[in-house]
């Protein structure tokens, strides 16, 4: 009896001490986690030298990137209501077999970063509220309807894309699972007879195509005006968080950040758009 009662006091004590140091053993895996920074974040570097490069997915005319006195501009313009299309500068590597640049940077503060072939998140340790934020300025100079679109409406975004390998599938395999997680800026639908329709912050959606890519997307800010220029200020870390939220039935357990691409994209309209600055804090 008393053998039996000794053995339930020892085992609730190792119970205690363990819901006791919790706390601490998170305080230290969020203190040696490192974070993804970008390079370059004020576009200072002309584009042949620096971090930055640039590409255009599925090119038509008037489409370009270009950098001037510190500001980057972005237009894509989609003429046929067919295919999605974007102006995008990048950083890392796009998935199964894409084309890639400089490595990306990671640290646990801007600081002090290295590059990296990879920074690796896990849905079993988000990230702290209010740890790890996302800032950028930008402005939105000109978005013009060009043509419907038969299977939805014409429509543009301006945002980022977090490529990831998923769990522990080869990036580069063409079968593998990757996920492409947007943050979008502004977003707004043409509405026949009521003109640019914004979209809402908190609207998301994820699907999967037949490449075994997952996209999700995320509305994280709304513009007030044209033609005006726009401070974003969010949670990083809570979206990076969301992203295994909205992907719990595939099962995503670890998320490791390969490539990221800042874009203008558009169907069925012309999208133009300039960056005044983008970088990642950690607090």
């Amino acid at each position: 009896m008393v053998a039996k009662l000794l053995g339930s006091i020892l085992f609730v004590s190792v119970l205690l001490v363990g819901f006791l140091a919790l706390p601490l053993i998170t305080e230290r895996i969020s203190a040696n986690t490192e974070y993804f920074f970008f390079g370059d974040t004020e576009f200072v570097t002309p584009l042949s030298q620096g971090r930055w490069k640039t590409t255009i997915w599925n090119f038509q005319s008037d489409s370009y990137v270009k950098l001037e006195n510190g500001i980057v501009e972005l237009q894509y313009c989609e003429y046929t209501g067919n295919y999605w299309g974007a102006s995008i500068l990048f950083q890392g590597k796009y998935p199964k077999g894409g084309i890639g640049h400089l490595p990306l940077l990671s640290g646990r503060n801007e600081k002090e970063v290295k590059e990296t072939d990879g920074i690796t998140f896990l849905r079993n340790y988000p990230i702290p509220k209010g740890k790890y934020w996302l800032e950028t300025r930008f402005i939105v100079l000109n978005r013009t309807f060009l043509h419907e679109v038969a299977f939805d409406k014409a429509k543009y975004n301006v945002g980022i894309d977090l490529m990831f390998a998923v769990n522990d599938f080869d990036y580069e395999d063409l079968t593998a699972p990757v996920v492409h997680a947007g943050l979008i800026f502004s977003g707004e639908i043409w509405q026949d007879g009521l003109g640019w329709i914004k979209v809402e912050i908190g609207d998301e959606w994820v699907f999967k195509d037949e490449e075994q890519r997952f996209h999700v997307s995320m509305f994280v800010f709304k513009i007030s005006n044209v033609n005006e220029w726009q401070v974003c200020r969010v949670d990083f870390g809570e979206y990076l968080n969301r992203i295994f939220v909205l992907l719990q039935r595939e099962n995503v357990n670890k998320l490791t950040l390969k490539g990221v691409q800042v874009y203008a994209e558009s169907i069925g309209a012309k999208i133009q758009a300039k960056i005044d600055y983008i970088r990642t804090v950690v607090k």
